[in-house]
């Protein structure tokens, strides 16, 4: 499992690291909290989902507006 920063999880994302804490309050994404820095991490593959689903949302956008 591989474990991302709030800092690598936002530029992911392409959104701020506010935009992404905004996403784990509405339950988009799951956040943990290191042990030893208190700093939180992201699971690399829960990043790549919601990425995939904001990238699939868009797509959808776009065909509505066609």
């Amino acid at each position: 499992m591989t474990l991302l920063s709030k800092k690598d999880a936002a530029d992911v994302l392409s959104m701020s690291e506010d935009e992404l804490m905004f996403a784990v309050q509405l339950n988009k994404i799951q956040a943990g909290v290191d042990d030893d820095t208190l700093a939180w991490t992201f699971v690399l593959e829960d990043v790549l989902k919601l990425k995939q689903q904001i990238e699939d949302q868009q797509a959808l956008d776009k065909q509505e507006d066609a």
